[in-house]
């Protein structure tokens, strides 16, 4: 089900590994706020690390630090105002290319 969900959103140009070794292709010249959206959905619904999301805060999707009560917020900006990081199960997720995040 977490590869088919992924796979079904428009900014999702692949998907591959397992779930603990997860590789997720995003284009981010397809990035919109519903996809975003999704990604957000997926990665809590499957308690992956948030804070690869943390990457795309910027610009058109600023609007990511602003709501610190956000159920979200303190799993993807774990030294934010709500810095209490909640225990996940041990996934490495990679966006983009296939490189793990530095």
């Amino acid at each position: 089900m977490l590869f088919r969900w992924l796979s079904e959103i428009p900014c999702v140009s692949r998907v591959g590994g397992e779930v603990a070794d997860l590789h997720i292709g995003i284009r981010t010249s397809r990035l919109t706020f519903k996809s975003l959206n999704e990604l957000v959905a997926v990665f809590a619904r499957y308690n992956l690390d948030m804070e690869v999301l943390s990457r795309f805060a910027s610009g058109k999707h600023s609007w990511l630090k602003d709501y610190p009560e956000a159920y979200w917020y303190s799993s993807m900006f774990p030294s934010g105002p709500k810095g209490n990081k909640r225990q996940r199960a041990p996934v490495q997720t990679r966006l983009g290319p296939g490189r793990p995040r530095k």
